[in-house]
């Protein structure tokens, strides 16, 4: 629960980091729930229509970064 990321001496300097700044816990999470929803596949959304691209997804990861780009 969020109760533990204020009582572990470990996760609170992220969860302050996400508190101050919700671009990058928004970008943060978009490249993880990405990674969760992609694992295994080869296609570009959850329908398995993919997103209008055809089946590579690596579009939406910034080549420099490695992160997700949620637009």
């Amino acid at each position: 629960s969020d109760f533990f990321l204020k009582a572990d001496p470990e996760l609170l300097p992220s969860a302050e980091k996400f508190a101050a700044d919700s671009d990058l816990l928004a970008e943060k999470f978009g490249t993880a729930y990405h990674k969760l929803t992609h694992n295994g596949l080869d296609r570009c959304g959850l329908s398995g229509h993919g997103c209008g691209r055809g089946l590579d997804c690596s579009h939406k990861i910034n080549e420099r970064t490695g992160q997700y780009k949620s637009s």
